[in-house]
């Protein structure tokens, strides 16, 4: 079933482990389309993931990703990355991430769902 972001993201639902709200968009085989709209200076809670990759698609805005890898809940190799709209990239299993806004921000994220339940180790910030 086809849907639109714009209309979605209406009724997308808080998220309160990672302090944001999503709208489930399409779901597939292996992953499922999420999507959210953060204010400016919004941030997600910092996690990683043990299974699977997560695609981020930047479709409006500006923003620092924060990365880390993790291995047995320890941080090592702290970087961060601009993005803004047309940006596309991967965040691999067992690396720490924190998304914050600069501008608002609309995106698009594909993912297992699992993500968004059982598999998330949550981390203090990054940023």
């Amino acid at each position: 079933m086809m849907k639109n972001f714009s209309e979605e993201i209406g009724a997308a639902k808080l998220d309160a482990a990672v302090g944001i709200a999503i709208a489930t968009l399409s779901r597939g085989q292996q992953l499922t389309i999420f999507g959210t709209r953060m204010q400016a200076g919004k941030k997600v809670s910092c996690h990683s993931h043990s299974e699977g990759e997560e695609w981020y698609i930047i479709l409006s805005g500006k923003g620092l990703i924060y990365l880390a890898d993790e291995d047995k809940s320890t941080l090592t190799n702290q970087r961060s990355h601009f993005v803004t709209k047309g940006d596309v990239f991967c965040i691999h299993p067992h690396t720490a991430h924190q998304l914050v806004a600069d501008t608002d921000l609309d995106l698009i994220f594909l993912c297992p769902e699992s993500h968004l339940s059982t598999d998330r180790l949550m981390f203090g910030d990054l940023c």
